[in-house]
């Protein structure tokens, strides 16, 4: 069995008990703007979608169809301009 440090254990224990299991509802990204975690701001939004965008047409894929799959219906507009 493997000795832990009384310490390592309680925080172990502490770190055991903050746990909260994810639902479906969560968000599976979260702000990179932001210095706690929270759901992607609209800034975030409009770079991931971009994001998407500029690989897709790297990849020679249709970007509509990629934001299509990703669950992006395009609101920013992100199709009419890539720069």
């Amino acid at each position: 069995m493997l000795h832990l440090d009384p310490l390592v254990r309680e925080i172990m224990r502490m770190k055991l008990e903050a746990f909260v299991a994810p639902t479906g509802e969560d968000p599976v990204f979260f702000c990179w703007h932001s210095a706690t975690p929270k759901p992607m701001c609209e800034l975030c939004d409009a770079e991931y979608e971009h994001g998407v965008v500029v690989a897709a047409e790297k990849a020679g894929i249709d970007p509509a169809r990629v934001l299509e799959l990703v669950g992006i219906d395009d609101p920013l507009g992100s199709l009419k301009t890539t720069n």
